[in-house]
């Protein structure tokens, strides 16, 4: 597996629950490890700032 990483984090939102429909697709979007185009760069989705 290739550590070459592109992270892509989003704010919280206004409501909790609109947080964890986010954190839902971020989830979604992780498993399917895409890359970044024209790059080796594997994109992953976090929600906050930690």
């Amino acid at each position: 597996m290739s550590k070459a990483r592109l992270t892509v984090k989003l704010h919280h939102l206004a409501n909790r629950s609109y947080d964890v429909a986010i954190q839902k697709l971020c989830d979604e979007l992780n498993s399917t490890e895409t890359k970044f185009p024209r790059t080796n760069l594997r994109m992953i989705f976090k929600l906050g700032s930690k």
